[in-house]
This record gives structure tokens, C-alpha cells and sequence, in this order.
């Protein structure tokens, strides 16, 4: 029977690429970890079901949250809930969407209606789970500060 060698190199380039699969799976499945969406599509879908009744005739919606929208978990809760309520559009509220609606859509609990009121909204209805429909007020915000033109 024949007998197969290999020089030492070719064994000694072989150990190698296995540690360097094994370093970069490992840096891949933490990076991972980063991005691992804590509300599944299947929770939004639940969490958004009378929102999306409501707003099912509109076109847009302005949207608001209290993550930073700097930040990747704003991205992770925004682009869901787009998902599920398309083919209405969800547009910042800092981009001032000229819209008749808001939903709030928070990550902590706390005083909606106070939130609200800062960026001169009044709540609709306040669902589970930190979901907030809020219409626009005509009249300025209580807080002195303008409410959007356009609105």
C-alpha cells in the first residue's frame, strides 16, 4: 500500500487555517450577539395589531421612540415595526412628517402623555407593550417650544 507524505509546511499551513476558522467564527457569533433582535417580527406583529387597524387609511405616520436614533437598537426596533405596518410609512418625527397621527413605540415604561405633550401630541389610545397612538394638536406644545408647521 502506498504511503503518502506531506511536507511539514503543508501540515504546519493546514493547523493554521484551522485556528484562523476558528478565531473568525468565533469573532463572527459574538458580533452576532450585537445584533440580536430582543422583539422578534413574531412579538411586533402582536404588539402592533390594533395600531395597524387604526391606521390602516394613512398614508404616513410620524414616528416616535425614546431610544437614540444614533444608535443601532433604534434601528432594530424601527425597521420591524415599518415591516408590519407597511404600506403605511413611519417617518421620524424629528424629519417633521406633516401627519395627523404619531405612534410612539417605547422601550421603558413612563408618562406617554407627558411625552406627548412635548412634541405637542395627545394621546388616541395607549396599547401594551409601550405602543402609543398619538393624534397631533393643533395649538403649540405646552412646553413653549412651536409645534410643526404643516401639521
Amino acid at each position: 500500500m502506498a504511503e503518502f507524505r506531506y511536507p511539514a509546511k503543508l501540515y504546519l499551513l493546514t493547523a493554521l487555517l484551522g485556528v484562523m476558522t476558528l478565531v473568525y467564527s468565533v469573532t463572527r457569533l459574538a458580533e452576532a450577539k450585537d445584533y440580536e433582535d430582543t422583539l422578534p417580527f413574531r412579538v411586533q406583529i402582536a404588539r402592533l395589531a390594533g395600531v395597524k387597524q387604526r391606521i390602516a387609511s394613512e398614508r404616513m405616520v410620524g414616528y416616535l421612540s425614546d431610544l437614540d436614533p444614533e444608535h443601532s437598537a433604534y434601528a432594530q426596533l424601527y425597521f420591524p415595526t415599518q415591516y408590519v405596518l407597511a404600506p403605511t410609512l413611519l417617518v421620524p418625527l424629528e424629519d417633521d412628517p406633516g401627519t395627523k397621527f404619531v405612534l410612539g413605540n417605547f422601550t421603558r415604561q413612563g408618562d406617554y402623555a407627558a411625552v406627548g405633550r412635548e412634541h405637542g401630541l395627545e394621546i388616541v389610545v395607549e396599547f401594551p407593550m409601550g405602543v402609543v397612538l398619538y393624534r397631533v394638536l393643533a395649538e403649540a406644545p405646552a412646553s413653549g417650544e412651536q409645534a410643526h408647521p404643516g401639521r
